[in-house]
């Protein structure tokens, strides 16, 4: 099995919006938003966003996960990097190891010195995944987050990884 990274752009963006939908995936970049809310165009816009990249795992050649990642707090006076993670059905066994590979591309391609996450709490597999690959929780936050889901707020953990806790 091959694995690299590469920074992905909007025709990328296109292709994985299907498979998105298909996998049922979409919430777990952006939480906030009803399954009835997406649209192709509101998929790649977001991802296209001026203050990001988005750096896709390739396996075999096909993208089987990306990372999502943008200036914390959307400032452009930050090293701080917030990220969003996400692995396509089909490759959760191997997300672990393809979250390790693009949290070490970023880091060396990047002028990045920590990258933050925010994991719902009740999203358990999510945070155990991004434990073993070197984030650490940082703090539990009440009512992080708005959870279209759910319907309500819900509570998060502040998670974080810097180039010396990464698993090497």
């Amino acid at each position: 099995m091959d694995m690299t990274c590469r920074v992905l752009n909007a025709d990328d963006f296109h292709a994985m919006y299907p498979r998105m939908v298909e996998d049922r995936l979409l919430w777990t970049i952006w939480p906030q938003y009803p399954d009835d809310w997406w649209t192709e165009e509101k998929f790649v816009s977001l991802l296209s966003a001026r203050d990001s990249v988005v750096v896709g795992v390739e396996v075999d050649g096909v993208v089987g996960g990306f990372l999502h990642l943008w200036s914390y707090g959307g400032s452009e006076f930050t090293k701080a990097g917030e990220v969003g993670v996400c692995a396509f059905r089909k490759y959760f066994p191997i997300a672990p190891q393809m979250c390790r590979d693009v949290v070490r591309y970023v880091f060396s391609r990047f002028d990045c010195s920590c990258l933050i996450g925010h994991i719902p709490v009740h999203n358990l597999h999510a945070l155990r995944m991004l434990e073993s690959v070197g984030f650490t929780k940082v703090c539990r936050i009440p009512e992080m987050g708005y959870f279209a889901r759910k319907d309500r707020f819900v509570d998060g953990w502040l998670v974080k990884a810097v180039p010396e806790s990464r698993e090497v």
